[in-house]
């Protein structure tokens, strides 16, 4: 399938999994003064590469490089990649995030891992691995991370699951990385939040939480507050 945002388009064809919305929030939620002040972010299990194109839009400046493990969606992310206005600023990277040495400070630090720890595997190799947490899961990701070179200001930025919200706060803290900025997401108004976006900083400090639903009660209709969250990205 393929997706056309307002300046960049995305091919998943052979992405295990496709363009959703957990990823599009994660890119339009990321705090501002966090982006801005970023000049190479990794994207961790990147997939299409959707994350990384957001954030690139969002910062002009921002240098990225996309980690990913399957090689067919790795050959799609790189192909967003060079058919974007920002292709000279990535780097695509196929294998274990867990081998990647970066060659320079990591100012950003997102993934969209997969969500599944316990659920039966479904059929397909590229599938299990994109939806299981066999290799990439938030137990894997901080221990590997906080030996990456980093600076004062590195930030790491994930969506997850709400379940999951306290052992992911939990497993960040152990290693380093604490709570700066957490948005609970409804998938409509007036019911439990499904989804958390979770933003981690190197320092400790006062921790902000924020709700956002992204249909009105009837289900019919986004909400205002989804809309202008994503409003420069979706046509």
């Amino acid at each position: 399938m393929s997706f056309t945002f307002r300046q960049f388009h995305v091919n998943d064809e052979n992405c295990a999994m496709k363009v959703g919305t957990d990823a599009v929030l994660l890119g339009a939620w990321l705090p501002d003064d966090i982006l801005s002040a970023a000049h190479h972010a990794v994207d961790v299990g990147t997939g299409s590469g959707i994350i990384s194109l957001m954030l690139m839009q969002r910062n002009p400046a921002l240098r990225v490089t996309a980690l990913e493990i399957e090689p067919a969606a790795a050959l799609d992310c790189k192909s967003n990649f060079e058919h974007s206005p920002w292709g000279g600023r990535t780097r695509v990277v196929c294998g274990d995030f867990r081998e990647y040495k970066p060659e320079e400070p990591v100012d950003l630090v997102v993934c969209n891992p997969p969500y599944f720890a316990h659920s039966l595997n479904c059929p397909g190799q590229k599938r299990n691995t994109a939806r299981h947490q066999q290799s990439l899961s938030y137990h894997t990701l901080f221990p590997v991370i906080k030996y990456w070179p980093y600076t004062k200001e590195t930030a790491v930025a994930l969506v997850s699951p709400f379940e999951q919200l306290n052992d992911i706060i939990f497993e960040g803290t152990l290693h380093g990385f604490h709570p700066y900025s957490v948005c609970r997401v409804s998938p409509r108004a007036g019911i439990p939040p499904n989804r958390v976006l979770i933003l981690f900083r190197r320092s400790p400090g006062k921790c902000v939480t924020e709700q956002l639903s992204i249909r009105q009660k009837d289900n019919s209709i986004l909400t205002t507050q989804f809309q202008a969250l994503t409003a420069t990205f979706y046509l």
